[in-house]
């Protein structure tokens, strides 16, 4: 990537000279390699499709997902359904997927058994995307770093946990697999 700023800022500075075409063509080249490595979600992608269910077997969590708008610069959070949200990436896609929901025994009471090593299953329309946890935590509610896309095809779980909802259960997770999806249904699999 640096290789990449610093050759464009040397061509850029350079003079305009009989080869101004082909500088042109160098410079254009450039930025479109450094916006595709910059912005992997603007790159095109086969999984383009919204979340339609979650599946956590180890915590017998199995439930739709909806995608929640923004609202007053926040997400709404749904009573009948885990919250997908809004912006965020698609699953499959670099960066980071995220899905929440309320800590009631009908949606994500159950999310903070959750441990590393424990499968998320992941369902859109076409795909059956399985994801690991590696990371598990507890945060302040105003910690929107967990909210934060990397280099990888990641997902983040949260719930509100403790007295009054004053913490955030997270669960970060990474992709592992990607299958066509299939009409099983995962709760009824073993952690492998």
């Amino acid at each position: 990537m640096r290789f990449l700023s610093r050759e464009y800022n040397r061509l850029s500075q350079q003079p305009f000279c009989y080869n101004n075409n082909v500088k042109i063509k160098l410079l254009t080249l450039l930025f479109i390699l450094s916006f595709i490595l910059i912005s992997p979600r603007l790159v095109l992608s086969n999984y383009k499709e919204e979340p339609r269910r979650i599946t956590i077997p180890a915590v017998g969590i199995n439930l739709p997902v909806k995608k929640a708008k923004i609202v007053s610069e926040t997400w709404e959070v749904l009573n009948d359904a885990a919250s997908y949200g809004e912006l965020t990436t698609f699953p499959g896609e670099i960066g980071n997927t995220v899905i929440f929901s309320h800590a009631v025994s009908s949606l994500f009471g159950d999310l903070p058994k959750i441990r590393n090593g424990d499968f998320v299953y992941i369902l859109t329309d076409s795909y059956t995307f399985t994801y690991k946890i590696v990371k598990t935590n507890s945060v302040q509610p105003d910690d929107i770093g967990i909210l934060a896309s990397g280099n990888e095809k990641a997902l983040t779980l949260y719930t509100c946990e403790g007295t009054a909802d004053e913490r955030r259960f997270t669960a970060k997770a990474v992709l592992i697999d990607i299958s066509k999806a299939c009409r099983f249904d995962p709760l009824l699999t073993r952690n492998l």
